[in-house]
């Protein structure tokens, strides 16, 4: 590969974005005020588009024609000092333009095949391919493992922070306790040695507002993947996060994703036409009553007749698109076999599991209409893989 375009393609991914989205357009010459608008639309807006571009030409990766006009007729020539094909006098005594066509289509495509093989497996490959047929009619259902990308901890990780104010002598049995991960018994051991926590409503208050409250950046915001997730299109977006995150990254790219709505306060389906919402099932941070914490809530929110049917009018007839959950979480494993279920029959559901367990994956497909994409990732390091999968079921990867 072009050592050049290799370092452009590694050095910033807005550049990478805009060569994909280049090389899927129709190979022809065009104008380098039609490339720099193109590089602008995908870059930062101190950029400057133009100043990419050359760097573009100057890599050799677009082939540089100039055309000109004589008597009417459109002449195509590789220097100015050649003589007209008509008139015979020099290119540069007419009208003339710089005419740009890209030419790393091989490389790229090449680079970006290896990228899908690193960072997914063979089956991911053809659930991703199924996936960006179906993306029109597929709904995000994001979980803690998203705001986690910006920053925030994951579902279990919250609860650990209370480990800080638990008595020494408890501190064995607390971590007993959480080597277990299961979240009820979590919460029962904090409830029973924490001097401050007696009830739900001390450990929203103590543990779990402070940290979903914590300050999170806009950098941070457009840094994680929650901007590739929003640029999916969908027409609204489930979360089981009591934050808004996804609501603040959708003011900063000023996309349409501005009302949060929940369960508690839900008003009726007429009332979500013609807007594009973030749907928080499990309550939000604002509304502390609303927030899903405990089994006892889970079944609450289960097993009313009312949310069930909520609940099935925003999944049915949509496929889901599982991102940031885990299997290990016994709470959502439950919760995960009923959504699916609403839909069952009607669409496929898809899940995004990290580094994923066989196993597990076969216990939800014995319960579940899903297929897996599978990312092959280290200490949590995902937002490439996550952004690389968002651009490839918008068809915004280019390969041959």
């Amino acid at each position: 590969m072009n050592k050049q375009l290799e370092q452009l393609l590694v050095d910033n991914p807005e550049v990478y974005k805009a060569l994909n989205i280049i090389a899927l357009e129709k190979q022809e010459f065009k104008t380098m005020s039609y490339y720099t608008r193109m590089i602008n639309k995908y870059m930062d807006s101190s950029v400057n588009g133009m100043e990419v571009f050359k760097q573009f030409v100057e890599a050799e990766i677009f082939e540089r024609k100039i055309m000109y006009e004589c008597e009417e007729e459109n002449y195509r020539a590789e220097v100015l000092e050649k003589n007209c094909e008509n008139c015979k006098q020099k290119v540069l005594e007419h009208e003339y333009e710089d005419m740009f066509m890209p030419i790393y289509h091989v490389d790229l495509s090449k680079h970006n095949e290896n990228l899908l093989s690193d960072y997914f497996d063979a089956d991911s490959q053809i659930v991703m391919n199924d996936l960006q047929k179906n993306i029109g009619k597929t709904i995000p259902f994001v979980g803690s493992g998203i705001s986690k990308t910006a920053g925030l901890p994951l579902w279990l990780e919250m609860f650990k922070i209370a480990r800080n104010s638990i008595p020494k002598d408890f501190l064995p049995y607390f971590d007993m306790e959480f080597e277990s991960k299961d979240v009820d018994r979590i919460i029962e051991s904090i409830k029973k040695v924490h001097p401050l926590i007696s009830d739900d409503k001390d450990l929203k208050k103590e543990i779990i507002i402070p940290q979903v409250k914590s300050k999170v950046t806009n950098d941070a915001l457009l840094n994680s993947v929650m901007p590739e997730i929003l640029s999916l299109g969908s027409e609204y977006i489930i979360t089981t996060n009591y934050d808004n995150l996804l609501e603040k990254t959708s003011r900063i790219l000023e996309l349409d994703y501005e009302e949060s709505r929940s369960i508690d306060s839900f008003q009726g389906f007429e009332s979500l036409e013609d807007s594009n919402y973030i749907f928080h099932i499990h309550g939000v941070i604002d509304k502390f009553d609303s927030m899903v914490v405990t089994n006892k809530d889970y079944e609450n929110l289960y097993d009313s007749e009312e949310k069930k049917r909520i609940l099935a009018g925003l999944i049915n007839q949509h496929s889901m698109l599982f991102l940031g959950f885990s299997m290990n979480d016994a709470y959502f494993s439950n919760e995960f076999g009923k959504i699916c279920d609403s839909n069952r029959g009607y669409c496929t559901n898809y899940y995004v599991m990290i580094n994923g367990d066989r196993q597990k994956k076969d216990e939800l497909l014995k319960t579940s209409n899903v297929r897996f994409i599978n990312i092959k990732a280290e200490d949590f390091e995902i937002k490439k893989q996550y952004k690389f999968m968002c651009d490839y079921i918008s068809g915004n990867i280019f390969i041959k």
